[in-house]
């Protein structure tokens, strides 16, 4: 029950940021800066003023939307290859398993470290860029969705 509790939470957050964050994730106030909690700033500021709990709670969004991107493109790609394996059989099976298996050979860490330089900008204090885009959104649930769809295809290519 705590963590249906837990889970409509964040999904609250997630689709109604503004009514949870009490501050713009992105105002910087120099007077405020690395504050600790108070009646004002629930969780604080950091070294540039900015509430913390407002950005967690729309950081939130990001993670939510990767989450789910990178779940369903996982299911996507999975789920069909796994049908496939486990209907036809034989050769074909063999062929999937041995994509599958090239592609799990890969590290994790790898894809991660990969992503970061590619994601992060250069100055991550920049107050002027947004929190994040729709690209780069869309490049980790790809990453992210490319690290597990080989657990979704074994797994049902082993229940057919």
């Amino acid at each position: 029950v705590f963590s249906v509790i837990v889970l409509a939470f964040a999904i609250f957050a997630t689709l109604f940021p503004g009514v949870l964050a009490t501050h713009d994730p992105l105002e910087l106030d120099m007077v405020c800066k690395l504050q600790g909690p108070s009646a004002k700033h629930i969780l604080g500021t950091d070294e540039l003023g900015r509430d913390l709990w407002s950005r967690i709670v729309y950081g939130a969004r990001v993670s939510m939307s990767v989450g789910l991107g990178s779940a369903t493109l996982a299911m996507l790609l999975g789920v069909p290859l796994g049908l496939i394996a486990g209907f036809k059989g034989g050769i074909v099976d063999s062929i999937i398993m041995r994509v599958m298996d090239a592609f799990m050979s890969f590290p994790s860490i790898m894809l991660a470290m990969l992503l970061a330089l590619q994601a992060l900008p250069q100055d991550l204090k920049d107050p002027e860029r947004p929190l994040t885009s729709e690209a780069e959104v869309a490049l980790r649930s790809a990453v992210y969705s490319q690290m597990y769809w080989c657990a979704v295809q074994n797994i049902i290519c082993h229940r057919v």
